[in-house]
């Protein structure tokens, strides 16, 4: 199992038992740790929600708040390249986007087949794996004009986070959110993108 950049004995023995939990030391926001199970008297460190200084130390200073939230920044960028990527299935000659995630999956793949086979709507697919988006989520999104977020939820969460996200790309959204307290069914999903298309 990859447990990330984690500090064992030797590594400890090497840097004399000298470190920072918090601290950033090759540039990509995310610090080395040490796990349970380290035997060296120098792996244990403190944990807080409260402010702290690259140490684990508390700290009350500004300064040590605002270098945590720019790591806190960095670390999310990173995290970018490293979570799992989308899954995509393109349909030639597509203009239109089908976006959706977790159990949704299921029903979306079923009603983007229905579609194809009908020939109603060429679009093509994606199930979102992860957040923060990867460059494959975005690139998928600019290549479409118009995206439709298939989701189960009253509010469209998904949809707003996109669009937050990606402000400049939010007028191309568009939100279809199931919310009756049942699974979504690739009728339902047709049906909502085929009613939302004629207003276009």
């Amino acid at each position: 199992m990859d447990r990330g950049k984690v500090l064992w004995e030797a590594d400890l023995e090497k840097v004399n038992g000298v470190w920072a939990r918090y601290k950033d030391v090759d540039g990509d926001g995310i610090p080395y740790r040490t796990v349970a199970g380290n035997r060296h008297h120098m792996a244990a460190y403190f944990t807080r929600g409260t402010g702290h200084d690259e140490n684990a130390k508390y700290s009350e200073e500004a300064e040590n708040w605002e270098a945590n939230m720019l790591r806190l920044k960095q670390k999310y960028e990173t995290a970018r390249s490293l979570v799992p990527g989308p899954v995509i299935v393109k349909t030639p000659g597509a203009k239109v986007g089908l976006l959706t995630y977790g159990s949704s999956e299921a029903a979306v793949r079923e009603a983007h087949a229905m579609l194809k086979k009908t020939g109603d709507l060429k679009m093509d697919f994606m199930r979102m794996r992860a957040l923060p988006f990867s460059k494959k989520v975005v690139d998928f999104i600019k290549k479409h004009e118009r995206v439709y977020v298939i989701e189960a939820n009253r509010d469209g969460q998904m949809c707003q986070i996109l669009s937050a996200s990606l402000p400049d790309q939010a007028p191309k959204f568009r939100s279809a959110a199931h919310s009756d307290g049942l699974p979504l069914t690739a009728k339902w999903v047709k049906e909502t993108i085929l009613t939302q298309e004629k207003k276009v």
